[in-house]
């Protein structure tokens, strides 16, 4: 049956994204907001790692400059409407559908594209990582009613990516699991997300690994928000590991003490403290 939702998934993350930039101090806000001027494409879009136009890289812009209170360029409106995405990608679709939301763009998807959406709508079934796509995109295409459907345990038929526990496919499945109202996967994820916490701050993105992840740690601390489930003792901790990514040119990099920073895991790094900031606050 459906079920009624107070906020939308893609509300709950830009919630968490205007949050984390809320709480940087103002100078680190506008180097941010500088960086990310730097990263803009001269035709429209942001530059991905070849230094061109990437509509990947595109989605996390935009949603950061959203966030940052950088408005929408003028060419960034015109690149968005002859950009398309690579048949049969699913994230490239929805980084599409991402930057139209967040340029405000209209209508959110473009005739040619409709079915294609709908395809991934449908495709609910497919992995925990396939049921959250199906999510995000039901999400940004219909932000004012619910389509999810309960049909049974968010994770059935998925033990063997349950198994692995990385903390992405355990973030995403407690997602899926929270909407779905299936609380026995929630309180799984929930258990082997609390054991991937690093003891001197973030989280780990497996079991065994000895150092935590900036993306492991986003995803882990949005889920157990979007569940009202902080962490336990010291989330400083947690944002100080996050910290530990900024770098000089004012964004984050995917990694400490990088020299250079990029638009993805400076979206990461402000989501994560978006998420562990109302525990500092």
């Amino acid at each position: 049956m459906d079920r009624p939702r107070s906020a939308s998934l893609v509300d709950q993350i830009l919630a968490r994204l205007h949050r984390g930039a809320a709480a940087l101090n103002e100078p680190q806000r506008a180097r941010l907001r500088e960086r990310l001027r730097e990263l803009q494409a001269p035709e429209g879009g942001i530059r991905g790692l070849d230094d061109r136009p990437d509509l990947y890289f595109s989605g996390f812009g935009f949603e950061l400059a959203v966030a940052l209170g950088l408005p929408p360029r003028a060419e960034d409106l015109a690149w968005v409407e002859r950009i398309r995405p690579p048949d049969g990608d699913r994230v490239y679709l929805l980084s599409l559908l991402r930057c139209r939301r967040a340029l405000g763009s209209r209508p959110l998807v473009p005739a040619d594209m409709s079915a294609a959406v709908a395809e991934v709508t449908a495709s609910a079934h497919a992995s925990p990582y396939g049921r959250f796509l199906a999510l995000l995109a039901d999400d940004l295409t219909h932000p004012e009613t619910s389509t999810a459907t309960d049909d049974g345990p968010a994770c059935s038929g998925h033990a063997d990516a349950l198994a692995v526990s990385l903390a992405p496919t355990l973030a995403a499945t407690w997602v899926v699991a929270q909407r779905l109202g299936d609380p026995r996967t929630a309180a799984v994820c929930a258990e082997r997300l609390t054991a991937l916490r690093h003891p001197e701050g973030g989280w780990r993105v497996a079991v065994g690994l000895s150092a935590a992840d900036l993306l492991a740690t986003a995803v882990a601390a949005f889920a157990f928000d979007l569940a009202g489930r902080p962490p336990a003792d010291n989330p400083e901790r947690d944002i100080q590991f996050v910290m530990a990514h900024l770098c000089a040119d004012g964004g984050f990099a995917q990694r400490p003490g990088q020299p250079s920073s990029d638009v993805e895991s400076s979206w990461y790094a402000v989501l994560a403290i978006g998420a562990l900031a109302r525990d500092t606050s």
